[in-house]
């Protein structure tokens, strides 16, 4: 049972916390930069940005907007999401480095200790 919680055994899993917390982190902030890049090019937020009072429109304009907003409420949802992402990568990244630092100083204190 000892020999499970060898550090040499368990530096892969450090590793892997810390590649997948950095690919959490990299998708997090692509999908962030590519949400925000969109949300301008949308019709319905220039719409709105241009502070543009709703007239009574022909229902395939209202149509239009409709569909629009709803696109945009998506990648407003898209954008926080990914703001969660960016932070689980961090705190996975983190976890993944403290561990294996708090790890090493373990194995090196207990190699000093046995010499």
């Amino acid at each position: 049972m000892r020999q499970l919680f060898k550090y040499e055994t368990l530096k892969p899993v450090f590793y892997a916390l810390i590649l997948i917390g950095l690919a959490l982190l990299l998708f997090g902030f692509y999908r962030f930069v590519s949400t925000s890049q969109a949300i301008p090019q949308n019709f319905a937020y220039r719409f709105h940005e241009q502070n543009t009072t709703v007239q009574k429109m022909d229902e395939a304009t209202g149509r239009v907007l409709m569909s629009a907003d709803l696109e945009l409420r998506r990648l407003e949802r898209e954008r926080s999401e990914s703001v969660t992402i960016i932070g689980a990568g961090v705190i996975i990244t983190a976890l993944g480095w403290l561990t294996n630092d708090f790890a090493r100083s373990r194995h090196k204190r207990l190699q000093s200790a046995v010499s």
